[in-house]
């Protein structure tokens, strides 16, 4: 399997959220690749579903060695309660940016108001 490029951070050093977030998104290709070998599968093509399988092995290991790495990152609660109900966390993040856009306009408007009376 090829290795996975590593994305590096403004001060040179890789960054190992995004290397396994690529690592991830590598692992659910070769899922799914194997799944369309599966589908087709003969005994020609047995070779290919073993190495499919066999780097599919080396990904899970790659993201077990990284996610070591970033143990220290964690997630609110809310965000996990959202993905366990089966929605999308990035629909989660745009609810709370203009969540926390409409508060910070209304904090606005107040300072506004107040400095117009002093």
């Amino acid at each position: 399997m090829a290795t996975v490029s590593e994305p590096k951070q403004q001060n040179g050093h890789s960054d190992p959220r995004a290397q396994l977030e690529q690592t991830i998104d590598q692992l659910l290709t070769k899922i799914w690749e194997i799944m369309v070998q599966l589908n087709e599968y003969d005994s020609e093509n047995k070779w290919a579903v073993s190495r499919s399988l066999t780097d599919l092995v080396a990904c899970f290991e790659e993201v077990n060695i990284l996610q070591e790495k970033i143990q220290h990152i964690q997630v609110p609660m809310k965000v996990i309660e959202f993905i366990d109900e089966g929605r999308n966390p990035d629909i989660f993040m745009a609810d709370y940016v203009d969540e926390v856009m409409q508060e910070n306009q209304a904090v606005k408007v107040k300072n506004e108001a107040i400095q117009w009376e002093i």
